[in-house]
């Protein structure tokens, strides 16, 4: 509306990156909203929902996307094929839902662009005046929230590619990587990212250098944004945990793996910083997380204001959890492996 433009014509787009997949993605997540295509133009943080009127399903029509509906008597089940762009409803549809589900764009700028026009077209120039309209982002912290609070995928690929002044997944994790290794003084080899977001398994970092990271935050003079934008108890990833708790946290969550890291307040006002990390339980992730929870009250309980600072002195770093081991191999001993 802004532009005055006719939603007809030619649209040709100049994006700083552009990305159908994170690094290394599992296939199985494609088609789900946590796993949005990584573009700089895009529209509805490149998802799209599936609703219903009168039990009929629709999508926005800039998405792109075709709808099919098999009516049975059955509840409904709705899926996704992403490269195909077809959503198929099987089941009678709830005429009391106004949504059906919520998915992934394949295409996010190519649906912007269709907001603006009929044909997209990439192109490597612009042209050679000052733009008609700019659109501004958030300010940082607003941003960081808007990130970090719900566990937006999107924006933690855009943070990590725009922040690092690079185009490509490869350069911009070395970017953090030598950043924080740098800047926190890190083991070697402590964080190795391969993407902004975590969706990745490649992703490896060691609590210790979590913890280092967190306890360099609270000392910079961003500290109060920061620790804003990271859900509090009650709030976003963490709506149903730790409630009565004076803790901030992240948490971090794929098939057998679930982590909470963050800060935790005493009852004198000190805080605490805490990184718990579990990987390949065959226990429901619902435990994990209540584990993960009782850990952070035993924190909160055990160091109460009259044994903290004893606490504080008797505390040891890990390090020998910190050794970079060797690539395994057939001759490596097991009990190597097994300290």
């Amino acid at each position: 509306d802004q532009l005055g433009v006719s939603g007809r014509g030619m649209v040709y787009v100049k994006q700083a990156f552009r990305f159908e997949y994170g690094p290394s993605w599992e296939t199985d997540d494609r088609p789900f909203r946590y796993a949005p295509s990584t573009t700089s133009l895009c529209v509805n943080r490149a998802q799209f929902i599936v609703s219903q009127n009168k039990g009929i399903p629709s999508v926005p029509s800039w998405s792109g996307v075709k709808v099919r509906h098999i009516p049975s008597i059955l509840p409904s089940q709705v899926d996704y094929d992403r490269e195909k762009e077809v959503v198929t409803i099987r089941g009678k549809i709830d005429p009391k839902a106004t949504s059906l589900a919520t998915f992934a764009l394949a295409d996010p700028d190519r649906a912007a662009a269709r907001i603006f026009g009929n044909t997209f077209i990439a192109t490597n120039s612009t042209p050679n005046r000052e733009p008609d309209f700019v659109l501004k982002s958030p300010p940082l912290r607003e941003y960081a929230k808007m990130c970090l609070e719900p566990s937006d995928n999107l924006l933690a690929e855009s943070l990590l590619l725009s922040g690092s002044g690079t185009s490509n997944y490869s350069d911009a994790t070395k970017v953090m990587a030598d950043h924080h290794t740098k800047t926190n003084n890190l083991v070697t080899g402590s964080i190795r990212p391969d993407d902004g977001s975590g969706m990745s398994r490649h992703n490896l970092v060691t609590p210790k250098a979590l913890a280092q990271i967190l306890r360099h935050a609270y000392l910079q003079p961003y500290r109060d944004d920061y620790i804003r934008a990271l859900p509090a108890a009650g709030e976003g990833t963490l709506g149903s945990r730790l409630q009565g708790l004076n803790v901030t946290a992240k948490t971090g969550s794929l098939d057998t793996v679930s982590c909470l890291s963050g800060y935790i307040w005493l009852r004198n006002g000190e805080p605490v910083v805490f990184s718990v990390m579990m990987n390949h339980f065959f226990t429901p992730t619902s435990q994990a997380r209540k584990l993960q929870d009782a850990i952070v009250q035993t924190i909160y309980d055990s160091l109460d204001e009259q044994r903290f600072e004893n606490a504080s002195a008797d505390a040891k770093w890990c390090a020998p959890l910190e050794t970079i081991l060797p690539i395994p191999s057939v001759a490596t001993p097991l009990s190597y492996w097994l300290p």
